[in-house]
């Protein structure tokens, strides 16, 4: 089926196409709705964030059941290679995120991709915002969770996809509006001018 069909002058979706992708959205809506009470002792879910991806699938777990399950890093594994803790573990999943301000499982380590330390476990949602380079230094504790590797700490200097962010937090919190928690990518846009330098427009 094809996606976009020209009509005259414009561009059109197909009538088919448009109620799959209705149908689509109504059955996300639903799903998003459902209550997901915790898997250990049955507590009703607020919303979808106690929900965390497994190797057998999505666990539901209560921030009190995390935190009396899953230990807290206290920084076992640092200036190890994330190499040997890929092969030999432990595995993250047996941890508490490094970063969310409430006790939620980690599903994954990361890791310093110039050094290849480990930094600590963090949950789908922290490792995600973190390789993206976007959000991450909008997290209480995210820098001190960087500067975990022992490499860049010495150098005092950010892993090079947090750069960027780390410019554009600097001028949100400077010159944007103060009380802001907007995503920093959408307050500040940044574009190269040449080799080094930016231009910043501040929302």
């Amino acid at each position: 089926m094809r996606a976009l069909v020209r009509a005259g002058e414009s561009w059109m979706i197909p009538r088919t196409l448009a109620h799959i992708l209705d149908q689509r959205d109504a059955e996300e809506r639903k799903l998003l709705s459902i209550d997901h009470p915790c898997d250990s002792c049955g507590a009703p879910s607020p919303d979808n964030s106690w929900r965390t991806p497994t190797s057998t699938g999505w666990k539901t777990t209560c921030p009190a059941c995390a935190a009396a399950t899953l230990r807290c890093y206290q920084q076992q594994l640092q200036g190890t290679r994330y190499g040997r803790v890929r092969e030999s573990g432990p595995s993250a999943s047996d941890f508490l995120c490094a970063t969310c301000p409430t006790p939620r499982p980690a599903t994954d380590w990361d890791h310093c991709h110039a050094h290849d330390l480990i930094r600590g476990p963090l949950c789908g949602s922290c490792n995600t915002k973190e390789g993206h380079g976007k959000d991450f230094l909008q997290l209480p504790g995210s820098v001190k969770h960087l500067m975990r590797c022992d490499e860049c700490r010495l150098q005092r200097a950010l892993p090079p996809h947090h750069r960027l962010a780390a410019l554009r937090r600097h001028l949100h919190l400077t010159w944007g509006v103060t009380g802001c928690d907007g995503a920093l990518h959408m307050c500040v846009r940044t574009e190269q001018a040449d080799a080094g330098s930016y231009d910043c427009t501040i929302q």
